[in-house]
């Protein structure tokens, strides 16, 4: 999750696994949804429990990727995505989410750039 896009479909299959075990659903026996899955999802102060929805958490742990791009952090691994995909842009600019040819992880952190602006 930290360093690629996972597919939406496989987000809302997460979320449904949290979803089940959380309401004590099981395949032979169905419970009963005491309460809406958005008012769990809640921050804990607006009375949820704070569970994330792993679409957003995909995106934000890949916004804090591209976040150390923006701050130029000194790890090798920053150098390398900068000189390949970036050139003389910087990873908020629109034209560096469209390459089509790039890594996945490329793709992942350009995705979670959009969280930046």
């Amino acid at each position: 999750m930290q360093s690629v896009k996972i597919p939406s479909e496989i987000c809302v299959k997460l979320d449904k696994i949290n979803r089940n075990f959380l309401q004590g659903h099981i395949d032979t026996k169905k419970a009963t949804h005491l309460i809406n899955w958005d008012t769990v999802c809640l921050l804990k102060k607006w009375g949820g429990l704070g569970i994330k929805f792993m679409k957003g958490m995909n995106q934000s742990l890949l916004a804090k990727i591209g976040w150390r791009i923006v701050q130029d952090d000194k790890g090798i691994w920053c150098k390398l995505l900068k000189s390949k995909y970036l050139h003389s842009k910087t990873i908020v600019d629109q034209e560096t989410g469209s390459r089509i040819v790039c890594s996945s992880t490329w793709k992942g952190i350009t995705f979670g750039a959009k969280l930046i602006n």
